[in-house]
């Protein structure tokens, strides 16, 4: 997307400007997502059930 964003910014005085905004918008989505996808794998609080038996809570 970055290369797209690259190439395909509209020609003018303000190139510079809208390819700086563009990559910055694509990197900071990406790093949004790679920061929840990564979350997920070892997640800090874990989920508690309430369906299950006294005996079987380990706590």
């Amino acid at each position: 997307m970055s290369v797209g964003a690259w190439f395909l910014s509209p020609k003018g005085e303000n190139q510079v400007l809208w390819r700086s905004s563009l990559i910055l918008a694509f990197s900071c989505c990406y790093l949004m997502w790679a920061i929840t996808f990564l979350a997920q794998l070892n997640p800090l609080i874990e989920p508690r059930r309430s369906d299950l038996r006294a005996a079987f809570i380990h706590e």
